[in-house]
């Protein structure tokens, strides 16, 4: 692969004999357009994805006459095994490479510096702080004053009041899904946290819907709170605002609040548990990841790759290794009974490892918010090392992105607005300013939607959503 090189090129000319020419004059586009791409790390991309038999056809072809004929042969065969479904590969490394090129980039030109230690400068509780909490009260108290009016708004969402259903039904975590995978069944092993919290504000099973809608009105002003607090915590009250006002605007991010998912706790807790990390609060930090742990079955590794990369940087690595032993421990009795059960995820993980789910996970970006992405990206780039946290987990969460697609900007949107707030943060200078920003917070941008009915669509902000709340019905 390092002395391959392709000094000639192929030019079809204007006659019959430049219709053989037609297979190896594919293979040199294609190889031209990875060198386009991929510049000098075009080579593992173009011969991994052809299994090396176009490099091997092109570099046979310039040889001799004679090799011309074996590297004819081999285009042929390579279109025989491209038809029968080796065409899957391209689109695979083509995808790999650019998320590898994009990491590369992010490394270069978003620089993150290596520190020993987080500096944090406390402030007091200024009348900006108050606006913000005022903000989020009042989204609070809209949605708890009309929670009869959430309804479950997803597959997934009813997927998870059956399982709290059986909770009540049976009194105990259900061992074995027979509601849903009927007649045969299959083990259960969703972690639990969601369905208890349902079971637990429904109290009877006739009132499971109820106790849904009760989550429902309630994840998403804790969502914005904790991630305030945080904002508020490592950086300051003006950036804090800014963030609670950026991420209020992300359509996304209320709709999968209002879906009761199970990853969304996974959004109000790491807020607390960075805090608490920070701070080196052992026991608080260990018991935020094991509800975490319970919460989701992959997105607290994220966590945790997150929390390994942050720990790497500055001087946290003897604090991470207690920390993830004990909430490990922690998680160890639904971790047995995920290992008792392992072939019962063995399609699970067969469809998430194969290529063609990982072409379309990445693809499905099903909607997000161009405008609020772009101006992350440019406040991203723009952003002091203080927030070197904030890039970290950015960055240690793309895997989200190609398994999960869309998951991803709904994931990591507060993290996105606390880009797009160190941006914006030097335009909040008085009170003027403020209300202003308040009126920006009520303006619908909009969502680009791919795949799922393609289009454009507003997108409505979390302040809109609590003033409809509280418009009577009819």
């Amino acid at each position: 692969m390092r002395r391959y090189e392709l000094e000639e090129r192929i030019i079809l000319e204007k006659n019959v004999k430049s219709i053989f020419k037609i297979p190896i004059y594919l293979a040199f586009l294609y190889q031209k357009f990875c060198e386009k791409l991929f510049g000098n790390w075009y080579k593992p991309i173009f011969f991994l994805s052809t299994a090396y038999i176009l490099p091997l056809s092109l570099y046979l072809w310039f040889k001799n006459k004679i090799l011309k004929v074996l590297s004819f042969s081999l285009l042929i065969f390579y279109a025989i095994l491209f038809f029968k479904g080796w065409w899957i590969f391209i689109p695979i490394f083509l995808i790999l490479g650019i998320f590898l090129k994009f990491l590369a980039f992010l490394y270069k030109h978003f620089n993150i510096e290596e520190m020993e230690t987080v500096k944090i400068e406390k402030e007091t509780i200024g009348k900006i702080d108050i606006v913000s909490l005022g903000l989020i009260l009042f989204i609070f108290i809209s949605f708890v004053a009309n929670w009869y009016k959430f309804v479950p708004n997803n597959v997934d969402t009813w997927y998870h009041l059956a399982v709290a259903r059986k909770i009540l039904e049976f009194g105990t975590i259900p061992v074995w899904d027979s509601w849903e995978f009927a007649p045969a069944g299959r083990p259960h092993l969703y972690p639990p946290l969601l369905h208890l919290l349902i079971a637990f504000c429904a109290g009877a099973k006739e009132n499971i819907v109820d106790g849904g809608r009760v989550l429902q009105s309630l994840f998403y002003p804790a969502a914005l709170f904790t991630n305030w607090l945080f904002v508020r915590y490592i950086l300051d009250r003006k950036t804090a605002f800014l963030a609670l006002i950026f991420l209020s605007m992300d359509m996304g991010f209320l709709m999968i609040n209002a879906m009761i998912l199970p990853s969304m706790l996974i959004n109000i807790f790491l807020p607390l548990l960075l805090i608490c990390f920070l701070k080196r609060k052992f026991i608080l930090s260990v018991i935020l990841m094991a509800l975490c742990l319970y919460s989701h079955l992959s997105f607290p590794f994220i966590v945790l790759f997150c929390l390994f990369l942050f720990s790497r940087k500055y001087n946290y690595m003897d604090f991470y290794k207690k920390f993830v032993i004990f909430s490990l421990i922690l998680y160890l009795p639904w971790f047995l009974r995920i290992l008792g059960n392992f072939n019962a995820l063995e399609n699970t993980i067969q469809t998430f490892s194969s290529p063609i789910h990982i072409v379309f996970g990445f693809l499905s970006l099903q909607f997000f918010n161009p405008i609020l992405i772009s101006l992350g990206i440019i406040g991203y780039r723009k952003a002091s090392e203080k927030y070197n946290i904030i890039k970290i987990f950015l960055l240690g969460s793309l895997p989200i992105l190609v398994f999960y697609g869309g998951r991803y900007w709904f994931h990591t949107m507060p993290f996105w607005a606390i880009m797009i707030a160190s941006l914006t943060k030097k335009y909040l200078k008085n009170k003027k300013r403020i209300a202003l920003f308040l009126i920006i917070g009520l303006i619908p941008t909009f969502d680009i939607v791919l795949f799922e009915n393609f289009g454009v669509i507003p997108s409505l902000t979390g302040e809109d959503a609590a003033i409809l709340c509280g418009q009577k019905e009819g």
